[in-house]
């Protein structure tokens, strides 16, 4: 079973902002509750997820962001986790006004946008995470970061927690999609994962991940970011699926160091089921401290019915 409790609850209906740190929204088909992790340290935590009152996420949210430094020097690695300790008053873009949470309207691409997003000063990083809704069904995770801790090349890798609940807690299905992939009853490129798995992206495939209901066919997109990056001997992995478990639905448990745990290789097989993204957004010490980069995923609203 799973529970959230939110206090001090403010709800925030087509507002240009919401100072809060946490609340429940309503805009354009989307419902949803926020809140700045405290529990967990992580992040801007997005929870029970609607969209045209279909159930979408349980939670999302950002438990770590591992940073790697590639030269021999005292720097690294780090273990980042945004929370209330970290997050500090900003200045909103969109409204002017400050505050540690920042929500707005905005028109881009040819239509109506709504971002919610907060600011966090770990070290020497600027680190601004949002979550991006458009009136059509697609959810922009971002973090966008800057600053250098030592003037060397390194590199940030957050991590993603999607616990997507489509259309209820159980009947989830994970596929992964691509031109590599074989046919495997399920049409050309598509893989169905059957069990616990860490996977990592194959260069030029295009691959893309979907989470599916199996009783009505509604699913979502997980499309990996244009500047997202590749994994590599330190950071090895793209992707994972975990069985739910609340034993696990905690802080981020493996250190600076540390993979993704977890995985035990269990049956997903029409469960209730998490999804895991990791990007990773290489940083030129050349650039400088004020040079913003970002990374992060597309998440797409696939409803039938």
């Amino acid at each position: 079973m799973k529970k959230i409790i939110f206090f001090s609850i403010t709800v925030c209906l087509f507002v240009q902002v919401c100072a809060a740190q946490s609340g429940h929204t309503n805009w354009k088909g989307w419902s949803f509750d926020f809140n700045i992790s405290s529990a967990r340290n992580s992040g801007l935590e997005i929870t029970n997820v609607y969209f045209n009152g279909k159930k979408v996420l349980f939670r999302g949210s950002l438990p770590v962001i591992r940073v790697q430094y590639f030269a021999a020097n005292p720097c690294g690695p780090y273990e980042d986790r945004i929370g209330p300790s970290n997050v500090i008053d900003f200045t909103c873009s969109g409204t002017g006004a400050t505050g540690k949470l920042c929500q707005f309207q905005f028109n881009w691409g040819g239509g109506q946008w709504l971002e919610i997003g907060t600011y966090a000063t770990i070290g020497a990083y600027h680190l601004y995470q949002a979550w991006y809704f458009s009136e059509d069904g697609r959810l922009h995770s971002r973090m966008w970061s800057k600053g250098l801790h030592c003037q060397q090349d390194h590199e940030h890798h957050p991590y993603w927690r999607l616990d997507f609940d489509i259309n209820g807690l159980s009947g989830d299905q994970a596929f992964v999609k691509g031109s590599s992939r074989p046919n495997s009853s399920w049409g050309p490129g598509w893989l169905k994962i059957r069990n616990e798995t860490k996977m990592t992206k194959i260069a030029g495939y295009n691959e893309v991940w979907f989470c599916r209901d199996n009783a009505t066919g509604n699913g979502v997109w997980l499309i990996p970011g244009a500047s997202d990056g590749n994994a590599g001997s330190w950071c090895n992995e793209d992707f994972n699926v975990r069985l739910y478990k609340g034993s696990e639905d905690v802080q981020w448990m493996f250190g600076a160091s540390g993979n993704l745990g977890y995985n035990e290789f269990e049956n997903v097989e029409e469960k209730d089921l998490v999804m895991w993204y990791t990007p990773h957004l290489f940083h030129h010490a050349h650039e400088g401290e004020d040079q913003w980069h970002w990374v992060g995923p597309t998440i797409i609203c696939h409803q039938n019915r």
